[in-house]
């Protein structure tokens, strides 16, 4: 079942017993919600101008696109295209084993600058779960909008948000996660069975993985594509299996009850922003291939239970 972005839009609304000053401002933030495929959030302690200012010093956003207040952040990534195929998942899936508990440990693998981690505490949050999440990244310039990001959030909430600028094989808490995400990360990495044993390590018994990577639409056997140099542009993948193949990663990396959810080609999730192209750029004229000439690249949403 697919939902569409419009039908998504959630709304949670803030009111604190008490103000809490920053610099010259006074209040805490009061809305957060996704409409229209930007993530809006609303502090009216913040000037415009102090968030204009503070955007000048970071690098442009690949995750989002934001709406704080009223300033408009575009991103290179319509982030909310794979929040709308992850909801499905979670609704029909993850959150019925999930809710079981009453703690409730995430890891965001590659997080960004937080985006998914945002939606996903605030789906959980109405159910009064303890809910810690616990964000990677190796990248300085992520790091810095997350925490650029994370102000503007009820302080509430903020406390439930954990940071570290690591990558996941620094990352020691084994049998630590109830849940883990690993979305757009897989490909970018050359042994795909370090990344999926190291994982499954840091699940807890039954917990579970959501994993999204790019695949190629060619069915006969389990093979990966080895692109001679770059794949749409990028230098940085490695390799590009088809769902055959990353059945096969993950059955070889000891995970179970391993399922195929969603794929999807859409060349508007990805669109020029700043010195960051986008999917179009990156694409034959006819949309057919790469411009190196490879298959064109689906995202498919998988999970699997250690």
């Amino acid at each position: 079942m697919q939902i569409s972005i419009k039908q998504i839009l959630f709304f949670i609304g803030f009111i604190m017993s008490k103000n809490k000053k920053n610099g010259n401002f006074m209040g805490d933030a009061k809305n957060v919600f996704l409409r229209d495929g930007i993530l809006h959030i609303i502090n009216e302690s913040y000037s415009d101008n102090y968030i204009k200012e503070n955007l000048k010093v970071l690098k442009a956003f690949r995750k989002g696109p934001y709406k704080i207040n009223n300033i408009y952040i575009p991103s290179q990534w319509n982030s909310s295209i794979k929040w709308e195929y992850f909801l499905p998942i979670w609704e029909n899936y993850i959150k019925n084993k999930l809710l079981q508990k009453n703690n409730i440990n995430i890891l965001d693998i590659g997080a960004n600058n937080g985006y998914y981690s945002y939606l996903l505490y605030y789906e959980l949050k109405k159910y009064n779960k303890n809910i810690q999440f616990y964000l990677i990244d190796p990248v300085k310039d992520f790091y810095n909008q997350f925490i650029f990001l994370k102000q503007f959030f009820p302080e509430e909430d903020q406390k439930n948000w954990h940071y570290e600028e690591i990558g996941w094989q620094e990352i020691k808490k084994y049998k630590s996660f109830d849940l883990i995400l690993c979305m757009g990360i897989l490909y970018h990495h050359t042994d795909p069975y370090y990344l999926l044993k190291t994982i499954h390590n840091l699940l807890v018994t039954s917990g579970i993985l959501v994993l999204e990577t790019i695949t190629i639409d060619l069915n006969d056997y389990p093979l990966c594509l080895i692109p001679e140099k770059k794949y749409a542009g990028s230098s940085g993948i490695w390799f590009i299996p088809n769902k055959q193949a990353v059945f096969n990663f993950l059955k070889r990396s000891n995970y179970r009850e391993i399922i195929f959810h969603n794929t999807r080609f859409l060349i508007e999730e990805m669109v020029q922003n700043d010195y960051l192209p986008g999917l179009k750029e990156c694409l034959s004229e006819d949309k057919k291939t790469t411009i190196e000439g490879y298959p064109i690249p689906y995202r498919s949403f998988f999970t699997a239970i250690r």
